[in-house]
């Protein structure tokens, strides 16, 4: 859902990114939405609403309904 960027580089499994988002480079997204918010590179988000949150480079988000910022080479898992 425009405006977003997507990485050429980042891979988007059975989610929807947008409005306003950027997917950085190596990123990986399955089973999500993302909306408002900033994937670094080499994160992953999996089975989360990530909304108005920046998660870091190599970060990584399971089962997630909450507004995060997430620092670089953290994990975060809602399970």
């Amino acid at each position: 859902i425009p405006p977003v960027y997507i990485s050429p580089k980042a891979k988007i499994v059975h989610s929807v990114i947008g409005p306003f988002a950027t997917i950085a480079d190596g990123a990986l997204i399955t089973d999500s939405i993302v909306r408002n918010s900033i994937i670094g590179a080499e994160a992953q988000v999996e089975k989360a609403l990530v909304e108005g949150s920046i998660v870091g480079i190599n970060a990584i988000v399971h089962g997630a309904f909450h507004r995060i910022n997430l620092g670089d080479s953290s994990e975060i898992d809602f399970h």
